[in-house]
């Protein structure tokens, strides 16, 4: 690609990846900002110490660091497990908070939830988030899946799991029979909200995604919103997954998880669960946390060098 330093506009081949490192790096020395440095008089300097870095760097630039749940200790029934758990240069906090509801599962052994457990569509390990409320009213049963991350980072992503409901069909009255998942996933750097994005992995998926709004979610506030449509899916099946993924930095992504409901009071998404659902569960699949880009530190070190050429011209 090319690109051009100098103020003359001659140019050369740099790789793309070298781009931004080498404009901001440029930027810098015509700014004049680096002590006793002549703006515009030693861009090739520049250039060249930024591709010399980036070449040695070059194989870090899309690292990622994974919080991999076939490695976390989580004891079973645990709101956080072990966080904040060290994940590359992050620390990432985990917790799961019920709101009504029950976290056991009495129809498999009166398990415990939330659990790490294997989970074969992803061919992986995750944390499973299991319910059973009492009443299809979202506003008073669900539960709230709080990611935390001790700094602000870009292009977070990770799987959610077995979306779905309880049955294919629905009643006279419209519901589904044994319940419906509701999920609204919500992102957020400080207090400003960004935008959550979804791709299924699978085209014909359990679940379909609200773009109206709903109770949970304001039409055009940035959160994604899914819901299940197309019943009860097995564990193998992959129809119920969805790769949920933030581009912009965040430090905190809040996944909502309730029961398909109807009535102004609760989640006033197309179809609905029964009055009284089954348990019901989702699962979070490894969270992929990009690593730190090294431009800044480029722009640093090639500061730091051209300074240091600069004082031994003179000496």
């Amino acid at each position: 690609m090319s690109f051009s330093c100098r103020s003359d506009g001659s140019s050369r081949l740099i790789p793309g990846p070298c781009v931004f490192v080498a404009s901001r790096v440029c930027s810098l020395c015509r700014s004049g900002s680096v002590p006793s440095h002549r703006p515009h008089r030693e861009p090739a300097v520049c250039l060249r110490t930024a591709l010399l870095l980036c070449g040695l760097l070059l194989p870090k630039w899309s690292g990622a660091a994974v919080m991999d749940w076939s490695s976390v200790t989580w004891t079973d029934g645990d709101n956080n497990g072990n966080s904040p758990y060290s994940v590359g240069p992050y620390q990432v906090t985990v917790t799961v908070t019920y709101h009504g509801g029950s976290n056991i599962d009495s129809s498999d052994g009166s398990l415990l939830y939330p659990r790490v457990q294997n989970w074969t569509s992803l061919s992986d390990s995750a944390l499973g988030v299991w319910m059973d409320c009492a009443t299809d009213n979202g506003s008073s049963n669900y539960v709230v899946i709080d990611i935390t991350l001790d700094q602000a980072v870009a292009g977070v992503f990770f799987t959610l799991a077995d979306i779905d409901t309880g049955g294919g069909s629905r009643d006279r009255s419209g519901r589904y029979d044994g319940w419906q998942d509701v999920v609204v996933v919500s992102a957020y750097q400080g207090t400003t909200q960004q935008t959550v994005t979804g791709t299924a992995v699978d085209a014909s998926a359990s679940f379909r995604t609200d773009t109206n709004g709903n109770d949970y979610a304001t039409s055009g506030s940035g959160s994604l919103s899914l819901y299940g449509t197309s019943g009860n899916i097995s564990g193998s099946d992959s129809s119920g997954d969805i790769v949920v993924r933030v581009t912009d930095p965040v430090d905190h992504i809040r996944i909502l998880f309730a029961p398909g409901g109807t009535g102004s009071d609760e989640d006033n998404l197309p179809y609905a669960g029964p009055d009284n659902p089954d348990g019901q569960r989702i699962l979070l699949g490894d969270i992929v946390v990009p690593e730190p880009s090294t431009a800044l530190l480029l722009v640093v070190t090639c500061g730091v060098a051209v300074a240091r050429r600069r004082r031994r011209a003179r000496a």
